[in-house]
């Protein structure tokens, strides 16, 4: 069985189209795509709900009040608003998911295990030495 080549004028549709050792960067790249298939930016949150808008908000809030950096706290926010209700939400009849709360409920379980596993007395010094850090913070 004999095979021959046939010469073509268009490149392979596999592998990279712009050659192994391209000019063109991965930001380059990303922003001729973006210019092209009008991608979303990534961080807009124009089909998000104002519902979730509002619980990315207060969700925010209680991270930042755990001490958590804002930005972070930001992320975490609309991560866990993400994993609840599966996304920016889409007008349109029967595009309704229910929603998961379990993420929203899972910090408080996570940590109790760790804590079960150590003994009596370490829990307790910790429980010591949080208190007096409250005390502390508190006067000033």
């Amino acid at each position: 069985m004999h095979t021959r080549k046939i010469a073509t004028a268009n490149p392979p549709l596999w592998g990279n189209p712009y050659g192994r050792f391209s000019e063109i960067t991965h930001r380059e790249r990303l922003a001729e795509n973006h210019e092209e298939e009008k991608i979303m930016p990534r961080g807009d949150k124009s089909t998000y709900t104002e519902k979730q808008k509002r619980q990315a908000e207060h969700i925010e809030e209680g991270y930042e009040k755990h001490g958590v950096p804002e930005k972070q706290a930001e992320r975490r926010a609309w991560a866990t608003v993400n994993k609840m209700t599966g996304g920016g939400k889409k007008s349109g009849s029967g595009r309704g998911k229910a929603m998961n709360s379990a993420p929203a409920k899972k910090g408080g379980k996570k940590g109790g295990a760790a804590s079960a596993a150590r003994p009596a007395s370490a829990r307790s010094a910790s429980a010591k030495k949080a208190a007096q850090t409250r005390k502390r913070r508190a006067r000033g």
